[in-house]
């Protein structure tokens, strides 16, 4: 009996990958290496759906949650937003992050194989029906207008709007008035 090394014994223990690792190799390595089974990814889809036109905003970030979306805590999602139903949990929205309706959020393109997570920061807005790309990071208190397309990184503090999504301006300080 030989004793592991203590490499191999360092790699044993890791921590989790996190979700941009796990779909660092595309959307087809993605679905290989974590396989749903069939019912529930039925299940999922259909969920996902119908979330979007739920009554009650608990009742839509429960089902988010289900889905596999990461929550950070008093977050509000309106209706008929459209949060991807085929990677939800490549979706990460921090504390107190609103998005207002119709927001659409994409986390794939199946015609170049590209999956890439979305995270929006803490205390992040998005107004109504703006586009947040594959791979789009918002920044903590940034805000995206109405309409806004991003398929680029928010900073923080920031403001965003138009198509595509560009910076025009800094979220003033509470502090400061």
């Amino acid at each position: 009996m030989n004793p592991r090394s203590a490499t191999e014994t360092a790699g044993a223990i890791s921590a989790a990958p996190t979700a941009g690792e796990r779909a660092a190799s595309g959307m087809q390595a993605y679905r290989a290496a974590n396989p749903t089974p069939p019912i529930r990814r039925i299940a999922k889809k259909l969920a996902a759906m119908f979330v979007g036109n739920l009554p009650g905003a608990g009742m839509r970030l429960r089902v988010y949650r289900w889905l596999g979306v990461e929550l950070g805590g008093d977050n509000f999602i309106s209706r008929e937003c459209y949060l991807d139903p085929f990677f939800p949990e490549m979706i990460t929205l921090g504390r107190g992050v609103w998005l207002a309706p119709r927001v659409i959020i994409q986390c794939h393109n199946e015609k170049s194989d590209l999956l890439k997570p979305v995270v929006f920061e803490d205390n992040s807005w998005v107004g109504a029906g703006a586009i947040i790309g594959p791979g789009v990071t918002v920044g903590r208190g940034a805000v995206i207008a109405a309409g806004a397309v991003v398929f680029n990184d928010v900073p923080a503090n920031s403001i965003v709007l138009g198509n595509p999504g560009r910076v025009v301006g800094k979220v003033p300080d509470k502090e400061s008035k």
